[in-house]
């Protein structure tokens, strides 16, 4: 399992939700030398569920230059991408924490996750059946 560099140019930080997916996304790009324009999926949410995916993707493809995607709708984009046949990100950093630290932090939102938690695990186990060399890609953060 590789790293993240500053020579990926396409990174995208998933997690569960409360899995500390903005925590680690912010720190990479406050690293010295990080290229990163830095896309956080929550704000896309305002377009909806699904179109929230959409106007991300036409960002992206506005962006010329390094680009960091955070957040659940990650998920949801590389699953897109390769079904569309688009590149996949350089390195996709996979956050987890321990399910006391999610409980925590789901309490303070004052949030269950539960059954985000399911679909967003079905459309992981999907991309990693459908995409040979997504695994290569992945880099786990613990945090």
């Amino acid at each position: 399992m590789e790293r993240v560099t500053t020579k990926d140019r396409f990174v995208v930080v998933l997690g569960l939700p409360a899995s500390g997916k903005s925590t680690v996304a912010g720190a990479l790009c406050a690293l010295p030398g990080a290229p990163w324009k830095l896309l956080h999926g929550d704000d896309y949410r305002e377009h909806g569920y699904e179109q929230a995916l959409y106007v991300l993707m036409e960002d992206l493809a506005a962006h010329d230059g390094p680009v960091m995607v955070e957040g659940v709708v990650g998920f949801r984009l590389v699953r897109k991408l390769a079904q569309l046949g688009l590149p996949l990100p350089d390195k996709i950093v996979l956050t987890s924490t321990t399910p006391e630290r999610r409980a925590e932090r789901a309490a303070e939102r004052g949030k269950d996750y539960r059954a985000t938690d399911k679909g967003l695990v079905k459309v992981w186990r999907d991309c990693c059946a459908e995409i040979p060399d997504l695994l290569d890609r992945v880099v786990g953060v613990e945090t």
